[in-house]
């Protein structure tokens, strides 16, 4: 008889434990897209263009890129394949990818209360390219150096999906973060060879830009350029 109390307190002791821990929250959180429409589509006047990386993937602390299934490097590289084309039949445009890191490390929670975590984590992610447009006989027709960080903060005991979306995310901040700076200085440093800026539109807007260089067309229809496919998901 002891036995059978001993089996049958046991059994209701699961059967509690399983009602608590079906009551609790199922953590759900909201996918990161990676919506490259949303950036700028731009096109220059070349025949070629090639990406070319002298930044080396560091394997050691405080580096943790190299640990993601789609590191930043790899999310520019997309940005530049799916939204830079090319029309003409001359010049070479050449981006060099010279820092994509992305760092995580321990700082002092300074506005820390009484029983709040007195270190948290930090991440920070650098974007640093170069573009160089050559003519023909690599003489550098026009260039610029583009470069923007940013950061983000975390608490140290977080779920693993939290932690996952909190990187997602600071990443996608820092490419819209280079991408608007990119249109920026490339407007300012080769304006004479760009044909095209091209934003999201709605289906009703009007179709076609502006061009900048008066020894170009005046105009250029959006259904003559081809950009890759874009609205890359992780």
């Amino acid at each position: 008889m002891p036995k059978y109390n001993n089996f049958l307190q046991f059994f209701i002791l699961l059967i509690f434990l399983f009602a608590v821990s079906s009551c609790n929250k199922i953590e759900v959180l909201d996918e990161i897209v990676f919506d490259y429409d949303q950036l700028p589509k731009i096109v220059f006047s070349a025949e070629q263009k090639k990406v070319k990386e002298t930044y080396e993937t560091k394997f050691s602390d405080p580096f943790i890129d190299y640990s993601l299934p789609k590191p930043p490097k790899e999310h520019l590289k997309s940005w530049i394949e799916s939204n830079f084309a090319i029309i003409g039949t001359e010049n070479k445009l050449i981006i060099n990818i010279i820092d994509s890191s992305l760092t995580k490390s321990e700082v002092a929670n300074a506005n820390a209360k009484k029983y709040e975590e007195k270190t948290i984590y930090l991440f920070e992610i650098n974007y640093l390219a170069e573009y160089i447009l050559y003519d023909d006989s690599n003489a550098i027709l026009s260039s610029t150096t583009v470069e923007t960080k940013r950061s983000i903060t975390s608490g140290k005991f977080i779920s693993l999906m939290e932690l996952d979306r909190i990187i997602e995310s600071l990443i996608l901040d820092a490419l819209i973060d280079f991408a608007k700076k990119t249109e920026e200085l490339i407007k300012i440093h080769m304006s004479g060879y760009i044909l095209w800026i091209y934003f999201f539109q709605k289906p009703t807007d009007n179709n076609t830009k502006k061009v900048n260089s008066s020894n170009l067309p005046t105009s250029i229809v959006n259904d003559s350029i081809h950009f890759a496919p874009s609205g890359n998901k992780l």
